[in-house]
């Protein structure tokens, strides 16, 4: 896994773990590219706000005006159909087991993927998530334009990003693996370059991402307002998938701190990966995997951008503290022990509770303890086997969503309530000191 940060263009911090290529012995490093996925549709909706904005094609552009070739049931679908996922156009199906198996040298003769299939949806009827959509997009802007994708792409795309071809023998390629770090054949995304077919350093993501959201890029305000504002569907109603709407290709979201943040994820065999971004600073954060077992990364990109390194401090107590609380449905115990160290104040979450056992059937390693980083004075990061999940609170009283349950932990008395009492006590003394 690599992961970066940066504002406005600029890396602010990376870093990297793991094997890109575990024969070869050779380590992930911040020159190593990784698959995007279907992070590819976030770098297409940046290309396709800029051919908006330049005049090219409308979101309201049908796919018939420009491809009248095509099956009827597509010749009504606009652009804004596409690009929000509500076409009605299904996701991957029974007969796309063989995808990947084919070049092609542009996004319409890629069509040939599409087929005719049917619709599974009435256009404008909700969100249904669907690659083959942003397939047909890309093919659309061919057609507007009169260029291949290929070509566009080098237009619109920059630094050490790639159509994810191109980079066949590439010693830089991750190599993939399956969940017993079994290496996989890569596909041939040729056919949806637009929706799953490029492949990135996280570097050069969040550089160009970064840059793009804070003005040192093409857009002008009017694409960089597509991406941002959500963009009703046919009916004038905002597209709604339940833990985001969508803007144009990208899912908009609100951090803890109520920040507007766009993002985009990505799963194929072999890769995980995510990309997000804060406009109203500028700030991108991008994590990329090689491996099929990976988490959710959202909820860790987030923390990743909340993180402040000057908030980290030291723990109000240096040992260990008792907790009782709920993970879900189940009760729980656990203690946590507080250490402080040259990064700052770090716990350590034990105990045979429900948390642990529930981290326990991942499979990916020791689950007896689970650290807990400050990302500031009233967050904190508890590293879990599907990600970094975001707890508020301080020492005395922690609680956050962990996978898909909600996890609460209140200080206890017993062995070490004493030492507690004194921690939330320095706490309160150093919360009167900062106080306007």
């Amino acid at each position: 896994m690599a992961a970066s940060l940066s504002i406005d263009g600029e890396v602010c911090w990376h870093a990297e773990t793991g094997s890109a290529d575990i024969e070869a012995r050779l380590p992930v490093s911040g020159e190593t590219l990784f698959r995007l996925a279907s992070v590819s549709k976030a770098l297409c909706s940046v290309m396709a706000a800029g051919l908006i904005e330049d005049g090219v094609i409308d979101v309201d552009t049908t796919v018939g005006a420009l491809l009248p070739e095509l099956a009827k049931q597509y010749r009504e679908l606009t652009f804004r159909d596409l690009m929000t996922h509500t076409s009605g156009l299904p996701h991957y199906q029974a007969r796309d087991a063989l995808r990947g198996r084919k070049r092609y040298s542009t996004a319409i003769d890629g069509l040939e993927q599409l087929g005719d299939r049917s619709l599974v949806a009435e256009p404008g009827d909700g969100y249904l998530y669907s690659t083959h959509g942003f397939s047909l997009a890309s093919a659309m802007l061919e057609a507007a334009s009169e260029r291949t994708f290929p070509e566009l792409f080098d237009d619109r795309i920059a630094g050490d990003i790639h159509l994810e071809h191109a980079i066949e023998g590439n010693e830089r390629r991750s190599r993939l693996y399956s969940g017993a770090k079994r290496e996989i054949e890569p596909e041939d995304f040729s056919y949806s370059w637009c929706g799953a077919g490029m492949a990135a350093t996280t570097i050069a993501l969040t550089d160009f991402v970064s840059s793009e959201f804070g003005g040192s890029g093409q857009l002008g305000d009017e694409g960089i307002a597509l991406l941002v504002a959500p963009l009703p569907d046919r009916a004038g109603r905002t597209v709604d998938a339940g833990r985001w709407q969508m803007t144009l290709g990208w899912r908009r979201s609100f951090d803890a701190n109520g920040d507007v943040y766009l993002h985009h994820a990505g799963v194929t065999n072999g890769a995980r990966s995510i990309v997000a971004v804060w406009p109203d600073s500028g700030k991108a954060v991008a994590l990329l995997s090689n491996a099929s077992w990976t988490g959710r990364m959202e909820d860790t990109a987030v923390a990743f951008a909340l993180a402040d390194a000057q908030a980290a401090g030291n723990c109000a107590v240096d040992g260990a503290v008792d907790y009782s609380g709920s993970f879900g449905d189940d009760a729980m115990s656990a203690t946590i022990e507080w250490r402080n160290t040259a990064s700052g104040c770090r716990g350590g979450l034990r105990g045979d509770n429900a948390l642990s056992r529930w981290a326990a059937r991942f499979n990916f390693g020791d689950a007896d303890e689970l650290a807990l980083l400050r990302l500031d004075e009233q967050r904190w990061g508890l590293v879990s086997p599907v990600g970094i999940a975001i707890l508020s609170g301080d020492i005395n009283s922690l609680t956050g969503t962990v996978g898909s349950r909600q996890l609460t932990l209140e200080q206890t008395t017993g062995n070490h309530g004493a030492r507690a009492a004194a921690a939330a006590a320095i706490m309160r003394e150093n919360k009167a000191k900062n106080r306007p």
